[in-house]
């Protein structure tokens, strides 16, 4: 079994699926097409603030640890957009973010 994307998705919106996604596997009670369902609904209702207080630290390290001359400016934008993304109310409600994803394979 594989999780995929049906399009491209948000850089930082595929870090916190992986985060949720995997939360959930490791709860022996989900199979793995429920916990893709769990990680989209946890992930949809994620407020800004709580992307805030819970990830932006770790998230913000990593673009840190990732920077070089030549992805310079795309690393600053992604610094950016995150501050954009936990000022919103839920910024991850759009299914564009969230609806991409599919199980496949047996479960």
């Amino acid at each position: 079994m594989s999780t995929l994307t049906e399009w491209a998705v948000d850089d930082f919106a595929t870090a916190l699926f992986c985060l949720f996604y995997y939360q959930h596997r490791q709860n022996p009670e989900y199979t793995r097409p429920q916990a893709l369902h769990k990680a989209q609904t946890d992930w949809r209702n994620l407020t800004g603030k709580q992307l805030n207080d819970m990830y932006r630290q770790q998230l913000e390290a990593h673009l840190q640890n990732i920077e070089t001359e030549e992805n310079k400016k795309r690393v600053g934008q992604m610094k950016f957009n995150l501050a954009l993304l936990c000022d919103e109310e839920y910024p991850f409600i759009n299914p564009y973010y969230w609806a991409g994803f599919v199980s496949g394979g047996l479960q």
